[in-house]
């Protein structure tokens, strides 16, 4: 029997990213990147030796077929792509530098993915060989063709007892809290791994903001509450401090029956974050599945270093060896290979 793969499920997407940190008025140049998030989180469990299949849709055209290429070239499983009519998301991104904050424009309406409808056949076909199935909130937000998609896959998961991890992942530009949260309570009641807060502060009468808590003993509360409430096994939480534009400090919380625990804390200067918490959250589910007795806290770790390594490099998504990662978090200073 072959062996069965991880499934990510999501939109893929092409980001123009402004030039020299440039802003976006009158933009003359771009940067462009294969990514979206679900896609970042293949490639950088391709990178670990995982096998990877991206459940998606592209254009039929050369872009398309670019796309295609590039997830290939990235050793991602890419039999489950199908091709239509009609174009690939585009978000546009504007990197801030010292005091100006980075900014991002959204162009994603009517896009392939989100147009694409599924049978319970095709489901069931493609669930066939799969262990893991992931999914974020940036492709839930994408409407209700999506959503009842994503509800198929989600039932058959439950029924076939395949592991099912949810990146909240909220942008208050795709969506309301209000309706974030309705959405995303009935598809993370399916997740038995549920990576961030926002927007499920689990109280109806709260719809502020969880990005910014800092006292130890309510993140506790929020994710024993969201645990609870929706009987996810591991809820996952990080923290991040910016220092300006260029520089943050990273770091992580873990709630399952083993307790509530901590990462240490990483710092580094910011080539590129965006990506970051895909590849933060490959290294979570790269923990859960290399070793059902992982120390929670070295499993944040690496997690964490995951991410922290991402912001220094430039692009969508980082293809990296399990062993250059677990090497920054026992170094996290290091000096040039020789």
């Amino acid at each position: 029997m072959n062996e069965k793969k991880i499934i990510t499920f999501g939109e893929p997407l092409i980001r123009l990213d402004r030039a020299n940190n440039e802003q976006l008025f009158f933009p003359q140049s771009f940067n462009s990147y294969f990514g979206g998030s679900e896609a970042n989180v293949a490639i950088g469990l391709s990178g670990f030796g995982h096998k990877v299949s991206f459940v998606t849709g592209v254009p039929n055209n050369q872009m398309g077929e670019n796309y295609i290429r590039y997830l290939n070239a990235m050793h991602v499983d890419t039999s489950h792509v199908k091709k239509e009519e009609g174009r690939l998301g585009i978000y546009y991104t504007q990197q801030g530098f010292s005091v100006r904050p980075s900014s991002v424009i959204y162009d994603r309406s009517f896009s392939v993915f989100s147009q694409l409808k599924y049978t319970q056949e095709e489901v069931e076909n493609i669930l066939l060989e799969c262990k893991w199935f992931h999914f974020s909130g940036i492709t839930a937000a994408l409407g209700t063709t999506v959503q009842d998609n994503l509800l198929l896959f989600l039932k058959e998961c439950k029924k076939t007892n395949i592991t099912v991890s949810c990146d909240l992942n909220y942008r208050s530009k795709l969506w309301s809290v209000k309706e974030a949260k309705q959405v995303l309570g009935e598809l993370v009641s399916y997740a038995d791994v549920c990576i961030g807060l926002e927007p499920l502060p689990c109280k109806d009468t709260d719809n502020t903001y969880l990005l910014n808590l800092k006292d130890e003993q309510e993140i506790l509360l929020r994710m024993q509450e969201i645990r609870e409430q929706y009987g996810v096994e591991h809820v996952i939480h990080t923290i991040r401090h910016y220092f300006q534009s260029d520089s943050n400090e990273y770091f992580a919380y873990i709630l399952n029956s083993q307790g509530f625990h901590k990462s240490k804390e990483f710092f580094t200067s910011i080539v590129d974050r965006v990506g970051s918490g895909d590849s933060f959250v490959a290294g979570i589910i790269h923990g859960l599945l290399h070793d059902e007795d992982t120390c929670n806290v070295s499993l944040l770790n690496f997690a964490v270093a995951n991410g922290i390594y991402k912001c220094t490099i430039k692009g969508d998504n980082m293809y990296i060896s399990e062993e250059a990662i677990k090497k920054l978090v026992k170094e996290p200073f290091l000096d040039i290979e020789r």
